[in-house]
């Protein structure tokens, strides 16, 4: 009886909160995108670049609970849940899905948005008893539990936000910056090019040979005629000489594999 007279009130209310607001604003949803509707404080610029930012949203966002449902470092996307129990109720229960989007500004600068949205949930225990003459409860047979949304938005208080980005600066402040190993020099073999050899040009001398003329015979004829006969002769022609211009080297300033 009590279970079916609870689940029938709220139905019942559940009902007249659609309807009522229902009839009073039937089109707030097309206000989605305007200005209006935009969280306050869900953005933040961070003195980091894209990689160091990612990470230490991570980081963050698991240090304070967040249970990491998917991330994708490449689009710079963390989506992230967690539950959070009411202080003073305890079937009251807080859940809280969050995404972050981290956008690189230039080189050391990213610009870092949340958006998070809230559920409250209401755990509720019931007992069932057996009854006698359907009346009288006397020992209980069975539980049943059930889990009840009582309200759901959009988070919209800033401080919720601001919260997350002065973690995020000090983790951020707190990680050590990388700096890049310096590239070692590269040395380039010292090759030493020989100089080419110089070929002197090879002069050939020939000698020419003098004539020699001998002095000159007269004789007489039988008849009365004087003749004069000169005879001359030329030596032999000596060998050709080479006469080799380049200077010589010692086997001392020879290059390797070079002889005199």
């Amino acid at each position: 009886m009590r279970l079916t007279a609870y689940k029938t009130l709220t139905a019942t209310a559940l009902l007249s909160c659609m309807m009522m607001s229902g009839c009073a604003s039937s089109d707030s949803y097309n206000q989605a995108f305007t200005n209006k509707n935009v969280p306050a404080g869900n953005g933040h610029t961070v003195n980091a670049n894209e990689s160091r930012t990612f990470k230490a949203a991570r980081i963050k966002l698991v240090q304070q609970g967040f249970a990491i449902q998917s991330m994708d470092p490449t689009m710079g996307v963390i989506k992230a849940t967690r539950s959070i129990q009411d202080n003073k109720n305890k079937d009251l229960t807080y859940s809280i899905s969050a995404n972050v989007d981290i956008i690189p500004s230039d080189p050391n600068t990213s610009i870092v948005r949340m958006s998070a949205n809230q559920q409250s949930i209401m755990h509720h225990v019931y007992r069932d008893y057996w009854k006698l003459l359907f009346i009288l409860p006397l020992f209980p047979t069975g539980i049943h539990y059930e889990n009840a949304v009582i309200s759901e938005g959009e988070v919209t208080d800033p401080k919720f936000y601001k919260s997350f980005f002065d973690g995020l600066d000090s983790q951020i402040a707190a990680e050590p910056v990388a700096v890049a190993a310096p590239t070692p020099a590269t040395v380039s073999p010292i090759v030493e090019i020989a100089a080419p050899a110089t070929v002197a040009p090879v002069i050939e001398v020939k000698p020419i040979a003098a004539p020699e003329i001998k002095p000159p015979s007269v004789s007489t004829s039988s008849d009365g005629n004087i003749s004069m006969t000169t005879t001359i002769t030329t030596k032999p022609v000596t060998p050709t000489q080479t006469i080799n211009t380049a200077p010589s080297i010692s086997n001392q300033n020879a290059p390797e594999g070079v002889q005199k």
